[in-house]
């Protein structure tokens, strides 16, 4: 049984999953992410969806590491792992307590300083070795804090399962490549997805909605936590409320950015906003592998899912 990515702020959602769990003698667990607010941080550092209003980066990286570092994050993780527990059965039972990986890769190379993946050609925050660095530490904080969690309680039956290094090599900015993303060799999604790589729900998913209704989304989508609900309203408010008219054509800043196929085209409409920094299937094939490695019995198949909620 899997308890997928999803937030302490959902708490009746996380309760419903425990309370529907049958005698078993192994969960996954992955939680924790959202409510470190990666979501804000992407939108602040790397996509700015919302223009000029989505947040400063510094600020937003420096409250994710104080909720990460809380007494409310330590103490309502705890509670779903004592919930999770009185659900065992058996000695034998195990949670295996899922982390997170760092987004770029660790050499830092200069290779990506003049690249980006802002959504706006006038809002596109560059990926320098400094704004690498710092969010590939928030990753490491947040699962040191895990293991912090984990530790403090002392109870063998749960298991800290470090998946990041199988995903060595397979990092945005990998060094001497001349784009941020290396194709089917990157294990997290980008904006532009790859046709092989969409399941049948991005296919369904109506993706950037033009007629949303503005008065409501922003509160909406916030409470929902959905990522892409949340990305494509600030597309939405940025487009009404500055008149801006998406440049469908790419081609014609001359931009270093667009020569390195770079393209702001990519975005119109795209499916699965939603998935923006989470890994692809040949990820969580990965994932799957390391699980299975700690519980030889478990399904070889990607059942994990790091959902919006």
């Amino acid at each position: 049984m899997g308890i997928p990515g999803t937030s302490f702020n959902k708490q009746r959602a996380i309760a419903r999953q425990i309370k529907a769990l049958k005698p078993t003698d192994l969960v996954t667990l992955s939680i924790g992410g959202n409510d470190a607010g990666f979501f804000d941080i992407l939108n602040a550092c790397i996509y700015r969806f919302y223009g000029i209003r989505s947040g400063n980066c510094i600020e937003q990286l420096s409250k994710s590491l104080k909720l990460i570092d809380s007494d409310e994050f330590a103490q309502t993780y705890d509670k779903v792992l004592a919930e999770l527990l009185a659900k065992g059965a058996g000695p034998h039972f195990r949670i295996l307590a899922l982390g997170y990986s760092p987004f770029f890769d660790d050499a830092l190379t200069d290779e990506c300083n003049n690249m980006s993946f802002g959504y706006w050609k006038m809002w596109r925050p560059k990926l320098t070795v400094r704004l690498r660095r710092q969010l590939n530490d928030v990753s490491l904080h947040l699962n040191k804090r895990i293991v912090e969690i984990i530790n403090e309680r002392g109870d063998d039956r749960i298991v800290w399962v470090d998946w990041a290094p199988q995903f060595k090599n397979h990092l945005f900015c990998q060094p001497g490549k001349s784009t941020p993303t290396d194709g089917d060799n990157t294990w997290f999604f980008d904006v532009d997805f790859r046709s092989t790589n969409l399941t049948r729900d991005d296919a369904l998913d109506p993706g950037f909605d033009p007629d949303m209704d503005l008065d409501k989304c922003a509160q909406q989508s916030l409470d929902s936590g959905d990522w892409g609900y949340r990305a494509a309203c600030g597309i939405a408010m940025v487009q009404h409320k500055q008149d801006l008219e998406y440049p469908h054509d790419g081609n014609d800043s001359g931009d270093d950015d667009d020569k390195n196929g770079l393209s702001i085209n990519r975005y119109p409409n795209q499916p699965g906003l939603a998935r923006v920094f989470h890994p692809k299937p040949q990820g969580y094939k990965a994932v799957a592998e390391v699980i299975q490695s700690y519980c030889p019995h478990a399904s070889s198949e990607p059942r994990l899912e790091d959902e919006n909620d």
